[in-house]
């Protein structure tokens, strides 16, 4: 007899789609600031740089084994992983392969770019088209919204994403490396925030159902993750 899918609670799920973004930042800093220097037990592992030059590295090969976790919980507790994780999760793995491998940060910079074009090409396109492609991207957890609803909110997020890429171009090539994490991780939730809080009016308009106590949670917990 066959698992049903689970749903998960929205802060297990935003740790999940978040949780990478979370240790890329953390994992950079503590590195950069020369903190992982003086724990011992790193310094005996020797193909694990832990100098502040070689922050960026860290961070990504720490980023690219939290999005493996990701994906592994996910489906561990939900039998299912979502189209957002399966794409920020193995463009993680590429682009921060390619990092490690080339040793070149430029392409752990670009990643985010190249997600937020693929999201916002298919989202734009799927509009032109009268397909609703975000309502695949947010997952069955999305409360349920009429077809106008999901056309337009997949117009704006495909110009939300469009924006991102063009910002994060303008922020890797513009200022520090050090500037672009910070912003890769709290100007990029931030925003998100903000453009989610933005489309509230457009989901309570186009709702088929009065919300759920705790619904206003889980619609912003589905959200597709940062690149």
């Amino acid at each position: 007899m066959s698992v049903p899918d689970r749903t998960l609670p929205p802060i297990p799920r935003l740790l999940i789609d978040f949780g990478p973004l979370i240790v890329f930042f953390a994992s950079y800093n503590l590195a950069h600031m020369g903190l992982l220097a003086h724990v011992h037990a790193l310094q005996g592992i020797a193909w694990l740089d832990v100098s502040k030059a070689r922050a960026i590295y860290l961070a990504t090969e720490a980023t690219m084994a939290a999005s493996v976790i990701a994906v592994a919980t996910s489906l561990s507790l939900t039998r299912k992983i979502s189209a957002a994780l399966i794409i920020t999760s193995g463009m993680v793995l590429l682009f921060g392969g390619a990092t490690i491998i080339l040793d070149d940060p430029h392409f752990i910079k670009i990643k985010p770019t190249i997600v937020y074009a693929m999201y916002a090409t298919a989202l734009l396109i799927g509009a032109a088209i009268d397909r609703p492609l975000l309502k695949i991207i947010l997952g069955p957890g999305f409360p349920a919204i009429a077809h106008a609803g999901w056309m337009k909110l997949s117009r704006n997020f495909g110009l939300f994403f469009a924006f991102m890429g063009v910002l994060n171009e303008f922020m890797w090539r513009s200022f520090s490396e050090k500037t672009w994490v910070d912003y890769d991780v709290w100007g990029v939730l931030a925003l998100t925030a903000a453009f989610m809080a933005s489309q509230y009016s457009v989901i309570n308009r186009y709702m088929e159902e009065e919300p759920k106590p705790g619904e206003a949670a889980q619609i912003a917990s589905s959200a597709p993750p940062p690149g």
